[in-house]
């Protein structure tokens, strides 16, 4: 959570036993689109690649790690231009991170 009340609605929040995580809103910012781009890469890549064989998060990353890589980097370029955001180094092994981590690793795309 983050913003201007990010305080006071965390605190409500955690009052009825939620988890809230307050952060600064350019963290979240940049967490948020690397999750962007990790969804739309690797639904572009799982349409692509339909007919491999490769049936979870997981295989894609490690089949096609060149071409995530290559896609995130453009991507970071455009939203760089964009936005004004400047993703923070070594973007691609968090994106491919996020396949091989425990809440994605065996879902399939």
């Amino acid at each position: 959570m983050c913003g201007t009340w990010r305080g006071a609605v965390a605190e409500r929040l955690r009052k009825k036993d939620l988890h809230v995580e307050v952060m600064d809103c350019t963290y979240w910012r940049r967490q948020m689109l690397e999750r962007l781009l990790f969804g739309s890469i690797f639904g572009l890549l799982a349409c692509v690649h339909a007919g491999s064989g490769e049936k979870t998060y997981v295989q894609l990353a490690q089949n096609h790690w060149e071409k995530i890589d290559d896609m995130v980097r453009e991507l970071s370029r455009a939203v760089a231009n964009i936005m004004a955001v400047v993703l923070l180094t070594y973007v691609e092994r968090r994106v491919r991170g996020l396949a091989e981590g425990p809440s994605w690793r065996d879902r399939k795309p």
